[in-house]
């Protein structure tokens, strides 16, 4: 079956066929692709053949596999996944390991300490999958965070991701359009806000691949004419929530850095800086909420 599978797949231009067979297969059979060598004399059962031929069809249409077998890995992590949700995608691994870089490099934020210096509070915008909080809270264990989404349905993927993950007592999710739901008790609260919003512009979204664009969520992806729509409106309101000196991490297209960065500025952001990805692409803006200077001739 795993050779008719790959077969199939391979005469359907399907560049990575062995590997979807193996997840097709390891998927119906309710095991991990390693674990098909236990299965070797396995005998399939007729409704697992028919179960099998119909995935394969799925994905001869360009259906990402992650949708078919409702499984996507980040950051080392399982994640549930189906077409309410984009597919976690190692290029956001960036954005975590930033985090957890400068997370770590603070010493009022110091990691692997048996007692930590003080609870981090951290606020996630647009969450989706939830895999960004989820991933932070598992490799950050001083960390609560919220984590919001416009989209009821993402909310309950996210919090089954959090379950799975075992981090679902650290982490609030709100419905909410980015800020809108959040009153004024969230106001200076967070030690850092992240995002991975929307950014793909109305141009791109025309020439999107197949895979991307007849299956995953076109909310989750377009960020306006320009792509800078969810940028513009966290860059103007992220400082009223984050403490001063805290910092904002958002994931970019690659060629959306100087205009992001501008953006920052424009709202009173300081030491905004740039991260790369693994193909050497910009990838990730940091900027830091300026603390605020008080007058001591301000009347109060």
């Amino acid at each position: 079956m795993l050779k008719l599978m790959t077969t199939t797949l391979t005469q359907t231009s399907v560049q990575t066929a062995e590997i979807d067979a193996r997840a097709i297969l390891a998927h119906v059979l309710c095991c991990t692709s390693d674990q098909l060598y236990l299965h070797t004399t396995t005998t399939l059962q007729d409704d697992q053949i028919a179960e099998c031929n119909k995935l394969v069809t799925r994905r001869t249409n360009n259906e990402p596999i992650q949708y078919i077998t409702n499984h996507a890995e980040f950051m080392s992590l399982p994640f549930y996944v189906d077409t309410n949700v984009l597919i976690p995608r190692p290029d956001t691994e960036t954005l975590v390991e930033t985090i957890i870089a400068n997370v770590g490099a603070n010493p009022n934020l110091r990691l692997g300490q048996a007692q930590p210096v003080r609870p981090i509070v951290a606020l996630d915008l647009c969450t989706g999958s939830g895999c960004i909080a989820v991933s932070l809270a598992h490799y950050i264990p001083n960390l609560t965070i919220t984590a919001t989404d416009i989209s009821p349905t993402a909310l309950i993927i996210a919090r089954k991701n959090a379950v799975t993950n075992k981090v679902s007592k650290r982490i609030t999710f709100i419905q909410s359009d980015i800020f809108a739901a959040l009153d004024a008790t969230h106001h200076n609260k967070y030690d850092f806000i992240v995002s991975n919003p929307p950014y793909i512009t109305a141009s791109e979204m025309k020439t999107l691949a197949p895979n991307v664009h007849n299956y995953e969520p076109h909310t989750a992806l377009h960020g306006g004419k320009d792509g800078l729509n969810f940028y513009r409106i966290i860059a103007q309101k992220a400082k009223q929530y984050l403490k001063p000196g805290a910092p904002l991490f958002l994931e970019i297209g690659c060629e959306q850095a100087q205009s992001v960065t501008e953006l920052l500025h424009a709202e009173g952001f300081i030491n905004v800086t740039i991260t790369k990805d693994l193909a050497g692409l910009d990838r990730v803006v940091v900027g830091t909420a300026a603390p605020t200077v008080h007058n001591p001739y301000e009347r109060r």
